[in-house]
């Protein structure tokens, strides 16, 4: 769909049924084409009460339509228990997210990954060199609106040693209560140059936990706290309700 059809569809809203989006297509110099009508049925976003959505339909046409790779995937079932769809996903919180990269936007210091689902479309932060490529599809723990980890769908069975693949697969949690599972951490440097980290938790009731180390507990932490390991911590909250390493116990 062109920019010039897209605007001309926006500024006929609202649409009540599909009907009407019809009706606007074939009126006389309304700029909407029947073509984008189809593009926009053929993945869901006309669904009214006079034209419900077909879920397999759907899932057959969305890549074909947006330009990008189908899914053909072969993942665990129990996996599907802990992937959220991006129109689930906050910012300051932890997900694994299952998706296509559709677009990589770099600046300094920084690149942003666009990430495609069946439910819509996420940007999260990651490294200005990060190896994550477009057009592929991955498995990603996003922590805090950064990429803590990411798996690449085909590469799969080689990473079956990371801590986040070691969590999915656990059919009985092998720690305790107050344990808690180190999924991530990632260290950075702050303007004032001081190090601190990002790092993700799960805990023994399988709740993935976004964790903010402060400088003042980051030697603790990075000695501590590898990925993969079991620890006991102590928490606390900020006034703004980030979620903050207190102190490292054992």
């Amino acid at each position: 769909m062109s920019d010039k059809v897209s605007a001309n569809i926006i500024a006929a809203r609202p649409f009540n049924s599909y009907q009407e989006v019809r009706d606007a297509a074939y009126k006389k110099g309304s700029g909407i084409n029947s073509r984008a009508v189809e593009a926009m049925n053929a993945i869901g976003a006309l669904t009214f009460d006079d034209n419900p959505r077909d879920e397999k339909k759907v899932r057959e046409n969305l890549y074909e339509y947006l330009n990008l790779p189908e899914f053909n995937i072969n993942l665990p079932n129990h996996y599907y228990a802990y992937i959220d769809n991006s129109e689930d996903y906050e910012e300051d919180g932890a997900h694994v997210i299952l998706g296509v990269v559709k677009n990589i936007k770099r600046g300094k210091g920084w690149s942003r990954v666009e990430v495609l689902d069946k439910t819509g479309s996420i940007g999260i932060f990651d490294s200005e060199e990060t190896e994550i490529e477009t057009g592929k599809t991955y498995l990603i723990l996003a922590s805090s609106n950064r990429v803590a980890e990411s798996i690449p769908l085909d590469d799969l069975d080689s990473h079956k040693t990371t801590p986040l693949i070691r969590f999915l697969n656990y059919k009985q949690i092998p720690f305790e209560q107050d344990e808690v599972f180190v999924l991530s951490f990632n260290p950075r440097v702050t303007k004032a140059g001081k190090k601190m980290a990002n790092m993700t938790i799960a805990t023994a009731e399988r709740e993935i936990i976004p964790i903010t180390v402060f400088p003042s507990q980051f030697a603790q932490a990075y000695m501590k706290c590898e990925e993969g390991a079991v620890v006991k911590i102590q928490l606390a909250e900020t006034k703004e309700g980030t979620t903050i390493l207190k102190e490292v116990i054992s």
